[in-house]
């Protein structure tokens, strides 16, 4: 029944949405039950899956030896009938359960190609031949790292609060059922932490072999402003005041290294410096952005090495454009629109 009006047209959508949400949440709710409560289930469902990627792959295979021997690529340019024929659901099922389990292995995928020169040269070719496909690539590659260096932060937060308090004279005094729940979740936190921090080195990686590279589809205009923000919110995490809320017990145990992490952050701040549109973006950024960060960021990488004193230099260089530019924007916001009748 179509909507009479503006109004009852919103109420619809708004608990078209709501209906949607909570759809969501009870897949959530029964994907975390089946984990808890049938861990064989599980292990059964991936055991299949990893037949089936296996099988779709010896299906395309000339020589029909996969797993046995590996693919000689690249594949015949016409596929094979019998796979062309599948249902669309045997590809989806497989990419739909490796989603997020296949992140740390295109990265493995990405350094092999930028290690070969051809390789690198039909990619960048790429990129410019099909720049909306590549702009759709950056901003999911920019989803996942905003998405996964942000729980890895806030778990490692987490857990520096919950080892101070097990460190201190009170915790003895709490009852146990507390300190039960406490280290319950704490051992929560151990694990999910492990997995983002793997899953987010290796996605900064991509991010910072990409920029090095193909730097214009990180230059669209709805991808750019996000860009500036992420990298500005996690140098300030890494080398602002409250980077000592990283500092955990056993580091190495969550595969954190704050160092290498800090060193490609700035590695991409430099990769993109000459890029206008980049310096604008980073000048624009109210929330993190500070002349002192990265000036402290600078010191850092100087007094661990992090660094060469050349590529200081260049991230010093690139702050001042971002100053340079950050004048100017000020400048144009004080001046405020033009009258019409000056145009």
């Amino acid at each position: 029944m179509p909507s009479k009006t503006p109004a009852e047209a919103q109420v619809r959508a708004a608990i078209e949405n709501v209906k949607r949400e909570k759809t969501n949440r009870l897949i959530t709710i029964f994907t975390y039950q089946v984990q808890l409560l049938d861990p064989d289930f599980i292990f059964r469902m991936m055991s299949y899956t990893t037949f089936l990627m296996a099988w779709l792959i010896r299906l395309v295979d000339p020589a029909k030896r996969y797993p046995d021997q590996a693919v000689t690529l690249p594949l015949p340019q016409e596929p094979p009938k019998a796979f062309v024929m599948l249902p669309e659901y045997f590809i989806e099922d497989v990419v739909e359960f490796y989603f997020y389990l296949v992140r740390r292995n295109i990265s493995y995928v990405m350094k092999a190609i930028w290690n070969n020169p051809d390789h690198r040269s039909a990619l960048n070719k790429e990129v410019q031949d099909h720049m909306d496909k590549f702009v759709r690539f950056a901003n999911l590659l920019m989803n996942d790292c905003t998405y996964l260096l942000d729980e890895s932060l806030s778990k490692l937060t987490e857990i520096h609060k919950i080892q101070i308090e097990m460190a201190s004279e009170e915790w003895a005094s709490r009852p146990a059922q507390e300190k039960k729940e406490r280290m319950k979740a704490f051992q929560t936190l151990e694990h999910q932490a492990s997995s983002y921090i793997t899953l987010g080195k290796s996605t900064v990686g991509l991010l910072k072999d990409f920029t090095a590279q193909a730097k214009a589809p990180f230059m669209a205009p709805e991808i750019v402003d996000r860009l500036a923000a992420m990298m500005n919110y996690n140098l300030d995490a890494l080398a602002g005041p409250k980077c000592s809320n990283l500092k955990v017990e056993n580091m190495e145990k969550y595969r954190f290294e704050p160092k290498q992490l800090l060193r490609d952050i700035i590695t991409i701040y430099i990769n993109l410096s000459d890029q206008p549109e980049f310096v604008r973006a980073v000048a624009s950024e109210g929330r993190s952005y500070r002349k002192e960060l990265f000036e402290r960021a600078a010191a850092i990488a100087t007094k661990r090495n992090l660094k060469s004193s050349t590529e200081v230099e260049q991230l010093l260089l690139f702050v001042t454009k971002v100053e340079e530019t950050k004048l100017l924007i000020d400048a144009e916001e004080d001046l405020g629109d033009v009258p019409d009748e000056f145009l």
